[in-house]
């Protein structure tokens, strides 16, 4: 009965299977969750080489922020301390000396007449510039040379030299305006003196002692016809280039230039007499470059190369007495004095005038330098206008 019963069930379930197909029914399995997309590996960044730096130069110039006004001081002869007080003609050596110590307290420093009429404004940042004249060379108590060829510090030029030497800040320049024909440098009746003259006057060629026109004379020009100025200009430029043929020296001669100090300082009458002294050239063709008159301190006049009305044929220039010296000492303050200013430009572009230009427009909208003229080595630049725009 077992047996048969299990037969039964087993055709029940052949024909259950049949019917289905055979396939026995399974759980339908969760579905699965999708792939990531895969993410490329990030590259290797590539290293730039870093940026070489612009090299810079520091330039540094020397600033007029205010427009220059300078003195030119005139002297004459120097005497022996045994005169009992110096005159505006003859100063006594003692007094000299003095006098340079009050100027180089107050600021001043001697510079050269010929650059600043060429237009190179250059003196000592924070000094004052000064002009040193001379007229009536050549005396020996002006100058003379001791046989080391030194000046000779009994002299007046010899005084200055070593002043200079004491203070190299103080500069050694001069403007000596000769009468070669009456100021005569030794006794003439000694065989050797007109080439003692010749080698003084190679020394002051040589170390910034400028040589000009008094006349060959010191003849008063308001009384002289044309003839007797032309005379006059051109024997005294003639005697000078013979003395500097004589010393062996005429490559000095083209560093000579055209100026006069009217003596007495007296000018023609007539304006045809002073049209022959601005018509007078020199041997060598130079025009007139300047011509200078002389007064007190009591009607002072400078030297203002920036004004519109200067005139270089009408220089003043004031006697150097006592008086003047004490006066241009105690207002020092109100003569301008430059500033230096250091700025950065493009070392590739050292020489350039616009890399100059704009390195200095850098430094005053930074405000590390006052807009005014720039002198930078023999560059000018005229940066005034910027001071009204400048916040």
């Amino acid at each position: 009965m077992r047996y048969r019963q299990l037969i039964f069930y087993l055709l029940i379930l052949s024909a259950f299977l049949s019917a289905c197909g055979g396939k026995i029914a399974t759980p339908a399995a969760a579905p699965s969750a999708p792939s990531p997309t895969p993410v490329p590996p990030s590259p290797t960044p590539t290293l730039l080489p870093a940026p070489t730096p612009v090299p810079t130069l520091s330039l540094t110039a020397l600033v007029w922020s205010s427009d220059p006004r300078v003195p030119i001081l005139t002297y004459h002869q120097f005497a022996d301390d045994i005169a009992k007080r110096s005159s505006p003609v003859k100063v006594r050596k003692s007094d000299f000396r003095a006098e340079l110590e009050s100027l180089y307290a107050a600021g001043y420093s001697l510079v050269s007449l010929r650059e600043w009429l060429d237009g190179r404004w250059i003196v000592p940042p924070g000094r004052r510039p000064l002009i040193l004249s001379m007229d009536d060379l050549f005396y020996n108590n002006q100058i003379g040379l001791t046989p080391a060829g030194e000046p000779d510090p009994n002299t007046g030029i010899g005084i200055l030299w070593q002043f200079y030497k004491e203070h190299p800040d103080f500069g050694f320049h001069l403007a000596l305006f000769a009468n070669l024909g009456d100021k005569l440098y030794a006794d003439p009746g000694k065989p050797d003196w007109e080439m003692k003259l010749a080698q003084t006057i190679v020394w002051c060629l040589d170390h910034g002692a400028e040589i000009y026109n008094h006349t060959y004379t010191h003849a008063d020009l308001s009384i002289s016809d044309a003839n007797g100025i032309r005379w006059e200009l051109g024997q005294n430029d003639r005697y000078l280039r013979q003395l500097l043929e004589k010393a062996g020296r005429a490559d000095l001669i083209a560093r000579l230039g055209n100026m006069l100090a009217l003596p007495y300082g007296r000018e023609p009458a007539s304006a045809g007499m002073r049209k022959v002294i601005y018509a007078y050239t020199t041997p060598e063709g130079k025009a007139m470059e300047a011509v200078f008159y002389i007064d007190f301190i009591i009607r002072p006049g400078y030297f203002e190369p920036a004004s519109p009305q200067f005139d270089p044929l009408h220089i003043p220039r004031i006697v150097a007495t006592q008086e003047a010296i004490r006066i241009l000492s105690e207002q020092a303050a109100s003569f301008p004095a430059p500033l230096a200013c250091t700025f950065e430009i493009e070392a590739t572009h050292p020489d350039d005038p616009q890399a100059i230009r704009q390195g200095i427009l850098r430094a005053i909208q930074a405000k590390q330098c006052p807009a005014g003229r720039y002198f930078v080595s023999d560059q000018v630049f005229d940066l005034r206008s910027l001071a009204q725009s400048l916040p």
